[in-house]
């Protein structure tokens, strides 16, 4: 199945991306991952730390949290790097839109490495390098990896090359990080074909032997018995909740996570408490989004907006802005059609899209663009900011952009329990 799986050589700017981790290892240099908040983003980060450490490398982790601060690479957060002497950048799973921030980190200094797997949207970012699959000067055959499969292609890359072994002494002496790979790209709902299937399988095959501490502590709570192989369901249903409440949470602006604590830790007796913790947390949130859902269920049926609208936009200022990802996809699910959720994050709108296979979610964003502060995502989960008094621009162009795009569709005859 090893066999199966592409070369990283051809990912852009890959090359490029080795030489200065190589210098940044070789020069004592400090480094900081910079992921999305995630499980993709998660386990990204969680597999560059430790590679890098395992390299001798001086690095640290920062994952921002979305409800104190915004989607990717934030300016406060370059500053607090220039602050701590930190000389390169490597982001996980976000970054391709940071064109802005990019530019700040090079101004005062610090070198950017851009890993990622979203859109490019908004034209390639003026990185040192930019590592990602979908960019318009990629030759690499696959273009759906994950996040973490692309930082794992990256780590794999970085090892042979400043360790000098072969490909079967990597898959030997790094297999736990095939369990990472799994996580993140069956959270992030990428499509299992081609190199995420085996990915995933292989994956699949290391958590039911792992030893790594923090699975084997969702695996003691769960109830689930030593070396058994998991199904992906299972994945779904009893690690992912726990892994990404955080990203719901208020937090401080250290850039410390729960679920990357408790991934990195070898400590079993750490990894057991912090489990259990995120377990009770991540079972609160989801009554809570159950309710937040349904009162959008009941609004959505109140003015009949699915018997008129082929994309349904419900803005809402009491839904925090932690649940608006979650009712678009369960809306998305009644209704059969694409869904935006607005909320309001201070003094600006923040909005989260699910949509159908049939309905591109950039291209429609694209759109609507110059109402946006930001956008980014995937074809079918994106989201965006933008200025509160915009909020019926956007929902007349999207509406417009859904009626020449999307055809006609039957309500799904929704209930909610």
């Amino acid at each position: 199945m090893k066999d199966t799986l592409f070369s990283p050589f051809s990912l852009p700017d890959i090359e490029t991306a080795i030489s200065r981790l190589i210098q940044a290892i070789e020069r004592k240099e400090k480094i900081v991952i910079y992921g999305h908040d995630d499980v993709d983003g998660i386990t990204s980060t969680v597999l560059m730390c430790e590679v890098l450490k395992g390299l001798k490398s001086e690095v640290s982790y920062y994952i921002p949290n979305r409800l104190t601060g915004v989607y990717g690479l934030e300016e406060r957060a370059v500053k607090k790097f220039k602050a701590k002497g930190i000389k390169l950048i490597v982001t996980v799973d976000c970054g391709t839109t940071n064109h802005q921030e990019i530019i700040f980190a090079k101004n005062v200094g610090i070198d950017v490495i851009i890993t990622d797997h979203h859109e490019v949207s908004q034209g390639i970012p003026p990185a040192l390098a930019f590592v990602n699959p979908k960019s318009s000067d990629s030759v690499y055959p696959f273009r759906e990896l994950a996040g973490v499969g692309v930082a794992y292609k990256i780590a794999q890359t970085l090892v042979r090359k400043k360790l000098e072994i072969s490909l079967s002494q990597w898959y030997e002496e790094y297999e736990s990080l095939l369990e990472l790979v799994a996580l993140g790209t069956i959270a992030d709902r990428v499509p299992l074909s081609g190199e995420n299937f085996y990915l995933t399988e292989l994956g699949l095959s290391v958590i039911s032997e792992t030893v790594r501490s923090g699975i084997k502590a969702i695996k003691e709570i769960s109830g689930i018995e030593e070396n058994r192989r998991l199904e992906i369901d299972e994945v779904n249903t009893l690690f992912l909740p726990l892994l990404s409440v955080s990203r719901f949470e208020n937090s401080s602006l250290s850039g410390r996570n729960d679920a990357c604590e408790l991934l990195i830790t070898n400590d079993l007796t750490k990894a057991r408490e912090i489990a259990s913790s995120l377990k009770q947390r991540s079972e609160k949130w989801q009554e809570e989004a159950e309710s937040v859902c349904c009162r959008l269920g009941e609004i959505m049926e109140k003015t009949k907006l699915a018997d008129r609208e082929k994309i349904l936009v419900i803005v809402e200022e009491r839904t925090g802005i932690r649940f608006l990802g979650y009712c678009a996809g369960k809306l998305k699910e009644r209704y059969l059609r694409p869904v935006v959720v607005i909320g309001y994050k201070e003094d600006y709108a923040v909005g989260e899209a699910r949509s159908i296979p049939e309905f591109d979610l950039i291209e429609a964003f694209k759109y609507c663009a110059d109402l946006f502060k930001r956008y980014g995502g995937h074809k079918q989960a994106a989201g965006f900011s933008l200025e509160v008094k915009d909020i019926e621009k956007f929902k007349g162009r999207i509406r417009e952009y859904g009626e020449n795009y999307l055809s006609n569709t039957e309500s799904a005859n929704p209930t909610f329990i």
